[in-house]
């Protein structure tokens, strides 16, 4: 089951539900038992580009950023991790491939739990 805390900055209209059920899909595809917990943020070019300066040492925005959980969290339920979305690059990309931007903004949150679950880059 997805406990999902959602963020959304950005003055872009977005419908956490299917969110919510695209990234529980993924979950249910990949056999996750158990409550899963996870942050999800909607922000700008601006904002994501000072967490990737900040955490990767790169200064530029990017589409997805996705951070571990530590384990010394105070919540009651271990969260799984935090998903950061840039919608202005979200935009950029869904123009470019044709799609709706919440269909881009579901594989960009999509990608960023892949990454917290282990699946990386090869």
């Amino acid at each position: 089951m997805l406990e999902l805390t959602w963020s959304n900055q950005t003055k872009v209209r977005l419908h956490e539900e299917d969110i919510k059920k695209h990234l529980s899909s993924i979950l249910l595809r990949l056999n996750t038992v158990g409550r899963v917990n996870l942050e999800v943020m909607i922000t700008t070019d601006a904002q994501i580009q000072e967490l990737n300066a900040k955490f990767r040492h790169i200064d530029q925005p990017t589409d997805v950023l996705s951070f571990e959980n530590y384990p010394n969290t105070s919540r009651d339920e271990p969260l799984l991790g935090s998903i950061a979305v840039s919608a202005d690059t979200a935009e950029r990309q869904a123009t470019e491939a044709g799609i709706p931007l919440e269909r881009e903004i579901e594989m960009l949150c999509g990608h960023g739990l892949l990454h917290l679950l282990g699946y990386h880059h090869r």
